[in-house]
């Protein structure tokens, strides 16, 4: 099944593909949208991967460079999960600091 642009015309959905025998869930979410006071966003020449899911067992740690636009720095992102003790926590940091915390994760 292939990525076709009339998946994303509602302001909010989810499709899920399976590629390569890897499932891929795309949400996406434009109620509150802002695009520069056009209709609709500015379209992408190389479309990028901005969320990947995965089963965490045990402490992971993932990180990438991303730039948030197409003018803008580079920015470090880290994911962090730790299932150390009895409570887990997921962590996201950009560029160090701690954007955002996940405490009593199931």
């Amino acid at each position: 099944d292939w990525l076709k642009p009339w998946y994303f015309w509602r302001k909010q959905g989810s499709k899920y593909f399976i590629i390569d025998g890897t499932t891929l869930d795309v949400v996406w979410e434009f109620k509150a949208g802002n695009f520069n006071g056009e209709t609709e966003p500015p379209s992408l020449i190389e479309p990028m991967l901005v969320f990947r899911r995965e089963n965490i067992f045990g402490n992971k740690k993932f990180s990438m460079r991303v730039k948030f636009n197409e003018k803008g720095a580079f920015h470090d992102i880290s994911v962090e999960c730790s299932s150390d003790g009895m409570d887990p926590v997921l962590e996201i940091r950009v560029d160090g600091k701690l954007a955002i915390e996940v405490k009593h994760l199931q």
